[in-house]
């Protein structure tokens, strides 16, 4: 018999070099995952990139993913919603599509305005927070920032019609006044006169 005539009967292919086949794991040993385990159980925040056991992040990842079933969650900040917030976002929501009805050039003539921070000094950034935890259980963050660190902080607007207002940048911190000033004197009266 050769070897076509027994792949059909038996539908399969026979690795004779099970186990032995490929190339030898020297990266992802026992004593590795155990220093990776430990090291994940006392600081979950640590970087896959900069770890203290001197591996590559592919590694570190994969011993992560698929030896401990861990997963680098990424911190999402989101606003709280409260209980009573649901009645003001519907009765708004039912103004603003009577306003439409009523006043078909309403969203041409719409501006919409947003405000950032930007910190200065590099120390805090949410984009690269990470904590890892088991695979299914994202942790609870508990991340603490320098709160008096230097920020940077604009606002900018975009109108229905295209045009893009430019930037806005506030002096220290915004607060409900300084909010105030910036649309009083630059909002109002540089651009909203103007049109």
């Amino acid at each position: 018999m050769n070897l076509l005539s027994i792949f059909p009967i038996l539908c399969t292919s026979l690795n004779l070099n099970n186990g032995d086949s490929g190339r030898r794991r020297t990266t992802r040993t026992d004593e590795n995952i155990a220093a990776i385990r430990a090291l994940l159980e006392e600081n979950p925040h640590v970087s896959a990139r900069r770890n203290p056991i001197d591996i590559s992040s592919s590694n570190f990842n994969r011993i992560t993913k698929f030896e401990l079933r861990w997963h680098p969650y990424k911190m999402h900040v989101r606003h709280q919603l409260l209980l009573n917030d649901l009645p003001r976002r519907i009765q708004f929501a039912e103004w603003f599509v009577e306003r439409c009805r009523r006043c078909p050039n309403f969203l041409e003539n719409l501006i919409v305005g947003d405000e950032a921070a930007f910190a200065m000094n590099r120390k805090v950034c949410t984009h690269n927070v990470r904590q890892y935890a088991p695979t299914g259980h994202p942790p609870e963050f508990n991340f603490k920032g320098n709160v008096s660190r230097e920020k940077l902080h604009i606002w900018a607007a975009t109108c229905g019609n295209g045009v893009i207002l430019r930037p806005y940048f506030f002096d220290g911190n915004v607060t409900g006044i300084a909010y105030l000033r910036m649309l009083d004197e630059f909002f109002y009266r540089k651009w909203l006169c103007s049109f």
